[in-house]
């Protein structure tokens, strides 16, 4: 039960798979939408900075999957070591999906909102 859990968090479980997945067709939309320079630099410096959070947490998840990996060989190992490592993984995940949604937030205020109807439409 426990590798489930772990591979929920690391794999599946917030950033990556869930909140992330809007912003991968967004950059080429907002070059198509947003025609003022000015704008459109605000909204480009935005997306950069969705990028580099992306990289910083994939980068976490593999660090985080190592130390647990390390931690599980090792016999000796306590359950509360093991919650810890989870507890860390939730967190950094949370931490993550806060900063996405916030990012998220600024894009907004960058765009119209036709060009936000535009870049993201409403499901069909």
């Amino acid at each position: 039960m426990i590798w489930v859990v772990l591979y929920m968090l690391l794999f599946g479980g917030g950033g990556d798979a869930s909140l992330a997945r809007p912003f991968e067709r967004v950059r080429p939309a907002v070059q198509k939408v947003v025609v003022e320079p000015v704008r459109l630099a605000q909204a480009e410096a935005i997306l950069t900075q969705v990028d580099e959070a992306l990289a910083a947490h994939r980068a976490q998840r593999e660090q985080a999957f190592a130390a647990w990996c390390e931690l599980a060989k090792r016999r000796d190992v306590t359950k509360a070591e093991l919650q810890a490592r989870i507890r860390d993984c939730a967190a950094a995940n949370a931490a993550f999906d806060a900063r996405l949604v916030e990012l998220r937030f600024a894009l907004r205020d960058v765009l119209t909102r036709a060009e936000w109807q535009q870049v993201f439409p409403a499901p069909k």
